[in-house]
């Protein structure tokens, strides 16, 4: 990776990031040159699939930390040594994980029957894991609409979670 270089001038001072053409660093050009700086990486079938859909900002970002294994659930947190509850605040049966949390807790099945017959949607949102899920949901879902579903249910589950907890 290259260095970022200063400018000096009569009129200031200026810091120039190299590996841009015109000079000026952005999260964008800092991002390319931390991934051309690598190996080539396997880059997941839904990183850019996911930037596409058509939600709100922070939707995307937590769609995203889900598919990662970044988001904060009690499994997470416990092993970042958090002590205290671990169960699942929706079903209350099992430890909360996100695959618990958003597919396999009994709360959010019904929540997925009851929003897919009310939109007379043939589909099921299953899997062994959540990223399973939405794979299988992406490769049948038809429309934009119907893809955008499980960023949204999902986005509406963990608030409905955080408005439980605290």
């Amino acid at each position: 990776m290259e260095e970022a270089h200063i400018r000096i001038t009569l009129q200031g001072d200026e810091i120039i990031w190299a590996s841009a053409p015109h000079g000026r660093y952005t999260p964008g050009e800092g991002y390319s040159a931390l991934i051309t700086a690598q190996d080539p990486v396997e880059v997941n079938w839904w990183w850019c699939l996911l930037w596409k859909l058509k939600a709100p900002h922070k939707a995307h970002l937590f769609m995203w930390c889900i598919l990662s294994n970044k988001v904060p659930t009690k499994d997470n947190l416990k092993r970042r040594a958090f002590h205290g509850p671990s169960r699942c605040c929706l079903c209350k049966a099992n430890v909360e994980d996100i695959d618990q949390l958003l597919l396999h807790s009994p709360v959010v099945c019904q929540v997925w029957i009851q929003i897919t017959s009310s939109l007379n949607i043939m589909l099921r949102w299953d899997g062994a894991h959540l990223s399973d899920a939405w794979q299988n949901w992406w490769n049948v879902a038809t429309t934009q609409k119907i893809r955008n579903l499980p960023l949204l249910i999902c986005w509406g589950i963990w608030l409905t979670r955080n408005h439980t907890i605290f």
